[in-house]
């Protein structure tokens, strides 16, 4: 019977840890529904993370939403993410800012940093590096550096198309 209870309590421990997301299969279905389910879409700059874990972004640019000079995130749950560098750039898909001022970016979206730009659930994550052999070493970094150049133009295509949809909506 402790046997019955303790499998219980880790599944229910386990359910209410890990982030429950649906993916689209396809990325261009998963912009436009991102986008729509999004109130606020911006590039940011992140220029301040504090120990409560929550940060601060620098609006750059808006795409939907209210145009903010600075917007405040923190962490509510298992799902959200948080930037791991000050300075760092990101495109960001989120919520209206709460009562509090906060928005919080989930896992689940499309939310990314410059720097890292790998959406898994849809392009394979970097070749690891071989940094004991010089001639794979170099290869692989080949390989990383195309891969990355790969994801950094798909960023860019998503950016442009967010300009493309503010402009329509514009009219």
């Amino acid at each position: 019977m402790s046997f019955i209870v303790a499998l219980f309590l880790i599944t229910q421990l386990n359910s209410s840890t890990v982030c429950d997301c649906h993916f689209q299969k396809n990325l261009a279905r998963a912009q436009k529904l991102n986008y729509e389910e999004s109130d606020h879409i911006f590039i940011g700059r992140v220029i301040e993370r504090n120990e409560d874990m929550s940060f601060k972004f620098e609006v750059l640019e808006t795409f939907k939403g209210e145009d903010l000079e600075y917007v405040i995130g923190s962490l509510t749950d298992s799902c959200t993410m948080r930037p791991n560098d000050d300075e760092e750039f990101w495109l960001v898909y989120t919520n209206r800012p709460d009562s509090d001022g906060f928005i919080t970016m989930s896992q689940c979206g499309l939310s990314r940093s410059f720097k890292s730009p790998y959406l898994l659930k849809f392009i394979s994550p970097p070749p690891p590096l071989h940094p004991m052999d010089p001639t794979l070493q170099l290869e692989s970094e080949l390989e990383y550096s195309k891969h990355r150049t790969e994801v950094l133009e798909i960023l860019n295509t998503e950016i442009e198309q967010l300009r493309k949809w503010k402009e329509l909506k514009k009219n």
